[in-house]
């Protein structure tokens, strides 16, 4: 999403739009719909502060079950930008950027970052998921098995007798 702030007058402006994964570079197989940008820009002086909300969906495999879930992902990024070098100097701040001189700025990597972040690193489908029998592999959400599940190494079999 290309936002023209050149030009633009003083005062609170809102942008809605819909970017596909082909846009933002993501698998299409993760992020299949559209993710539904809000942006309101409000611009001060040589000031302009953004505010962008995406919303989207993500289809990923549990990593217990195998199983697809849908996972709803909502970001939010506020950012400054500036035409005033004298505070962009020796600043190391991520919300505080320069305005390019053409005066357009591009947001889809940052929505693009912002959502594979909101991707947890162990993906569960819900936090009660059973996962896979580690025997004959029968997914233990939808159905039980008849595996014995109390064979024990033979290493750790003195260890039983301390329970008691």
């Amino acid at each position: 999403m290309k936002l023209q702030l050149m030009g633009l007058p003083d005062g609170s402006h809102t942008f809605d739009e819909n970017l596909t994964c082909d846009v933002l570079e993501l698998s299409s197989d993760r992020f299949p719909g559209t993710v539904a940008l809000h942006v309101v820009v409000s611009k001060r002086g040589n000031h302009i502060y953004l505010t962008l909300q995406s919303v989207g969906d993500a289809i990923l495999k549990c990593d217990r079950c195998l199983d697809s879930f849908t996972l709803p992902i909502n970001t939010d990024i506020q950012a400054v930008y500036t035409t005033d070098q004298s505070l962009l100097k020796d600043q190391d701040d991520e919300f505080l950027r320069g305005l390019p001189a053409t005066g357009e700025i591009d947001l889809s990597e940052d929505v693009r970052q912002m959502l594979l972040l909101q991707i947890p690193m162990q993906l569960i489908c819900r936090e009660e998921c059973r996962g896979l029998c580690d025997q004959c592999g029968m997914n233990r959400n939808t159905g039980s098995c008849d595996c014995n599940h109390d064979k024990i190494d033979p290493r750790w079999e003195q260890l039983k007798a301390l329970k008691t």
